[in-house]
């Protein structure tokens, strides 16, 4: 697990990372008007589904600057990316802190250093919950 970031004194490693092409599932590739219905199936769909089957279901998901998200195209490349913290965000009786976070970048982009970079633009304890093992 490689260290990425650190809450209140803490370590938030990377624990899964996982890439696949941003449109591999659209059966044409969009553009045009249409960019906006498929960007949405995407994050409301998509994603949700990509996440409970590598993660499973119930884990916090943050889709990094998803508000942006409307009619333009996104980057080529979807990462998703498991992070995991000993620090709880709630109760201090809870074994520590996860999230799931989701971000597009290009194919030429290292995923390890834009993943620190993403995560350095969410608030930790807003999006993360706390685990028990």
């Amino acid at each position: 697990m490689k260290p990425i970031g650190e809450y209140k004194g803490k370590d938030i490693r990377l624990t899964h990372l996982y890439l696949k092409e941003t449109y591999g599932d659209s059966l044409v590739y969009p553009s045009g008007p249409g960019i906006e219905f498929i960007n949405e199936r995407l994050i409301n769909k998509s994603i949700p589904q990509r996440v409970a089957e590598l993660f499973g279901k119930g884990r916090p998901v943050c889709v990094v600057e998803k508000e942006k998200i409307d009619k333009q195209e996104l980057s080529p490349v979807t990462a998703i990316a498991w992070l995991l913290c000993p620090q709880p965000v709630k109760s201090r009786r809870s074994d520590g802190s996860h999230l799931v976070l989701v971000y597009f970048q290009r194919v030429d982009e290292d995923p390890f250093s834009v993943v620190e970079d993403k995560l350095k633009t969410i608030d930790w304890q807003t999006w993360a919950n706390d685990f028990d093992f």
